[in-house]
C-alpha cells in the first residue's frame, strides 16, 4: 500500500475526544462551544432543538418489508450485504451468497437484477457493501477482489478500480461511500500486530488513483483468545467492550469516535480535526440478563472451538459503550446510535447538524440500518425465525432545520 502521507492524528484524536471542556464559552440553545488546543467543541445538553412541530418523525404506517422464508426466488435472501436507495426511491440489495444486486420497486416490487459471480467486468467473488456511485449510480464493494465496480442507475456496468489495502478484508454492510467531487473514501484496517490495530481511511481520486491516507484510530481491542492444544483457533471480542467506528459524509467529512465516550471528532477530506461533538449522556448499565447471555454464549463458543471449558474468562464491562453506530446521510447530518437498553424493541438515533448542534433523538423499528436517503432509511433485520429480511422506512424530515 502506498499512499502519499499517513497522517499521525490518533494521539491527538483521542485527547481530544477525552479532553474536557474550559473557560466559560456562551451557551447556545443547549449547547456551549469551547475551543481546546485550536479545535473547537460542541458541548450539547438538553432535548435538542426540534420542536413538536418540527421534529422528524419515522411513519409507522408507511413501512416497506422485503423478504421470505420461502416462495418466489427473488425474495429469498441468502446474506444481505448492502441496501441502497436510489434517486428514484428504487431499492437496491446486495445478496452476498447470490453475489448479486436485486432491484426492487419503492414498493418492494421485484425490477430487475445486475452482477453475477465471477472476476469479469461486472461480476464478484464477494460483496461487501452496496451505495451510492456518482452520478446516481451505485457502486458494489468486493472485498475478495479489492476492487469497486460502478454501475448506472439500471444495472449497466461503467467501469471498476483496485483497491489499495494492506488485507484481504471480507465483511457485510461495509461502507461505500463517494463524495460530491466523486472521490471514494475506503474505510478499513491499516496495520494489525498483536493486541493493537491500526484502522483508518483511504481516500481514492475520481479516477480510482489513492490521494491520501488518513488514520482515526490506534485501538487496543479486548479479545477472548480461543485455544486449543496451545494452538490459537480463535478469537471473538469482549461483550460490550467500546471499539473505535467512523464513517464519512457526502461532503468528504469524516466522523470518528473511540466509542467509549459520547464524543465524535469531525474531520477535514485530508484528516484535520475541526470539530468535536459531544453530548452528556450516561452510558447504559449492563443488565444481569444482558450479562449471564453474554457469558453463556461465550461458553458455548469456546467449548465449540476448543473443546473445553473457558477459564479465565476477561470481565464484562458494567456498562454499555455510549456510542454504537455512526452514520452520516446523504444530506450531512450525523446520526448516532447509543446501545439500547435489554429487551428494548425500539432503536434511539441522535441526530445531530453539520455544525454540531444536537436536533433531537428520533426512535424507529430496529435493524441494521445500512442507509439514510433524503427520505427514507433502508436496513436488515432478522425476522422471529431467523430469516434475513430488508425494511424500509419513510422519513419525516418536517421543515428540514439546516
Amino acid at each position: 500500500m502506498a499512499p502519499r502521507r499517513l497522517l499521525p492524528l490518533p494521539p491527538l484524536l483521542l485527547s481530544l475526544l477525552g479532553c474536557g471542556a474550559s473557560g466559560d464559552a456562551p451557551v447556545e440553545a443547549g449547547v456551549r462551544f469551547d475551543t481546546i488546543g485550536g479545535v473547537v467543541h460542541a458541548i450539547n445538553s438538553g432535548d435538542g432543538l426540534w420542536s413538536t412541530s418540527d421534529r422528524w418523525r419515522v411513519d409507522p404506517t408507511r413501512v416497506v418489508e422485503i423478504g421470505a422464508v420461502d416462495g418466489a426466488e427473488p425474495y429469498v435472501f441468502g446474506q444481505v450485504a448492502g441496501v441502497a436507495i436510489g434517486d428514484d426511491g428504487r431499492i437496491y440489495v446486495a445478496d452476498g451468497h447470490a453475489t448479486e444486486i436485486r432491484v426492487f420497486s419503492p414498493e418492494g416490487e421485484f425490477v430487475t437484477r445486475f452482477g453475477r459471480k465471477g472476476e469479469g467486468p461486472g461480476e464478484f467473488l464477494d460483496i461487501s457493501g452496496l451505495g451510492l456511485g456518482p452520478q446516481g449510480g451505485i457502486a458494489v464493494l468486493d472485498g475478495r477482489l479489492g476492487r469497486v465496480s460502478l454501475f448506472d442507475a439500471d444495472g449497466k456496468f461503467s467501469r471498476s478500480f483496485r483497491l489499495e489495502r494492506p488485507y484481504l478484508i471480507l465483511e457485510y454492510g461495509a461502507l461505500v461511500r463517494f463524495d460530491e467531487e466523486g472521490r471514494f473514501y475506503d474505510r478499513t484496517s491499516l496495520s494489525s500486530r498483536i493486541g493493537t490495530d491500526t484502522v483508518g481511511i483511504v481516500r481514492y481520486a475520481a479516477d480510482g488513483r489513492v490521494e491520501d491516507t488518513i488514520l482515526t484510530a490506534v485501538h487496543v481491542p479486548s479479545r477472548i483468545l480461543v485455544q486449543r492444544g496451545g494452538v490459537p483457533v480463535m478469537s471473538m471480542p469482549v461483550p460490550f467492550a467500546p471499539k473505535p467506528i467512523s464513517t464519512v459524509g457526502p461532503n468528504g467529512s469524516i466522523y470518528a469516535t473511540d466509542g467509549e465516550a459520547y464524543s465524535i471528532a469531525r474531520l477535514t477530506p485530508t484528516g484535520d480535526t475541526l470539530l468535536v461533538i459531544r453530548r452528556d449522556v450516561t452510558p447504559s448499565v449492563v443488565s444481569a440478563a444482558e450479562r449471564d447471555s453474554a457469558l453463556a454464549e461465550i461458553r458455548k463458543l469456546y467449548r465449540e472451538a476448543a473443546g473445553t471449558e473457558p477459564r479465565d474468562l476477561p470481565p464484562i464491562p458494567d456498562r454499555k459503550p455510549a456510542i454504537a453506530a455512526l452514520h452520516v446521510d446523504e444530506k450531512g447530518h450525523l446520526w448516532v446510535l447509543r446501545p439500547s437498553d435489554d429487551d428494548v424493541a425500539a432503536m434511539e438515533w441522535d441526530i445531530f447538524d453539520p455544525e454540531g448542534y444536537f436536533l433531537g433523538t428520533l426512535t424507529m423499528p430496529p435493524m441494521d440500518v445500512m442507509h439514510i436517503g433524503d427520505r427514507a432509511i433502508a436496513g436488515v433485520f432478522q425476522d422471529e425465525l431467523g430469516v434475513a429480511r430488508v425494511r424500509v422506512v419513510s422519513l419525516d424530515r418536517g421543515p428540514d432545520l439546516p
